[in-house]
């Protein structure tokens, strides 16, 4: 099945679909995540900065890749 469940403390809401875009945020403080993802750059080190702020982890997405999604672009 394709879909999203979702619960509240009341309510129980399933939709399915043919597919689902989970939009959660990037990942451009996470180098290890940058290092796997990576399509554009030759090579990111290990210690690469960024202008970003550090709580941008890719959070949202390790949650979708725990669920079955994948990485898209």
């Amino acid at each position: 099945m394709v879909g999203v469940e979702a619960q509240n403390t009341d309510q129980r809401v399933i939709v399915r679909a043919g597919a689902v875009v989970l939009a959660s945020g990037g990942f451009g403080a996470n180098t290890k995540m940058l290092q796997k993802y990576n399509t554009y750059w030759a090579e990111i080190v290990d210690d690469t900065t960024t202008p970003n702020s550090r709580a941008i982890q890719g959070d949202g997405i390790t949650l979708g890749l725990q669920a079955g999604a994948v990485v898209v672009g």
